[in-house]
């Protein structure tokens, strides 16, 4: 399976005004965006605490238990994400949720 991988589809609802009004919308995103935003925050505000990702592994990556597993890891990342203001308020972070694949890929 060289070449694959998983997509998680994130769906944010928000009353935030950083959206345009929009309240719902939903992207799909791979591991590795998980961990450029991470290396973003970090690089950006290296006096937070940015929350860490689930280890890489490519042991197993493909069965439904792993799959949901990290998912769920996944969403714990976001949910400490948005505790925290600054991250919230952060362009790179609002990119991360409703950037479309082409523009995620720039």
């Amino acid at each position: 399976m060289v070449g694959s991988y998983t997509t998680y589809k994130l769906t944010t609802h928000t009353t935030l005004d950083f959206f345009d009004g929009i309240t719902e919308f939903s992207v799909e995103r791979r591991y590795s965006d998980f961990s450029w935003l991470r290396g973003r925050l970090v690089h950006y505000y290296p006096k937070l605490k940015v929350p860490a990702l689930p280890e890489k592994t490519l042991m197993g990556v493909f069965s439904p238990e792993f799959i949901e597993a990290r998912r769920y890891q996944l969403e714990q990342f976001l949910s400490l994400c948005v505790e925290q203001p600054r991250i919230r308020r952060d362009s790179t972070f609002h990119t991360f949720l409703a950037a479309d694949t082409e523009k995620m890929a720039r």
